[in-house]
């Protein structure tokens, strides 16, 4: 997320062009950082909530989605053939997600189907919660867009 300004400001052109992209432009690192933090704070919501109610099954579809999630990225920056803000956490954090799902799976006994059905709900929630993530990141980068510009 450190970086996101600077991949904006560098990549404006080739962005302008990709497909769809046009409307990433207005954003701002900040909005973004703003985005993520929520995701985060959902994140750690989840886990409190499993480990108290001592139920692991949509902490688990959940971390399967985020897992999958991670891979759309290193995609990401495959076919466009540069560097996006989230290849590096996804380089490293794909191997030690990988295998903290194998352990998971191994040490809750849970069947195919089990997280098969959990990891859709998890997909499905980590989905609905990414597109609510992106308009609260155009919101807050035109609000600071609208702040900073009547100072």
């Amino acid at each position: 997320m450190v970086l996101a300004h600077g991949f904006f400001k560098i990549n404006q052109c080739s962005i302008k062009n990709s497909l769809n992209s046009v409307k990433y432009l207005s954003i701002i690192a900040q909005g973004m950082l703003f985005a993520v933090f929520e995701e985060f704070i959902l994140c750690i919501l989840i886990c409190i909530v499993s480990i108290i109610c001592r139920r692991y099954e949509l902490w688990l579809g959940c971390f399967i989605a985020y897992t999958i999630h991670l891979i759309i990225h290193l995609l990401q920056a495959i076919i466009l053939k540069k560097y996006i803000p989230a290849l590096a956490t996804s380089i490293i954090a794909l191997p030690i997600s990988v295998w903290l799902i194998y352990v998971c799976i191994g040490i809750l006994e849970y069947s195919t189907g089990f997280i098969i059905i959990y990891t859709l709900m998890g997909g499905i929630m980590i989905s609905i919660n990414l597109m609510f993530a992106h308009w609260m990141m155009h919101k807050f980068s035109k609000w600071q867009e609208n702040f900073l510009g009547e100072r």
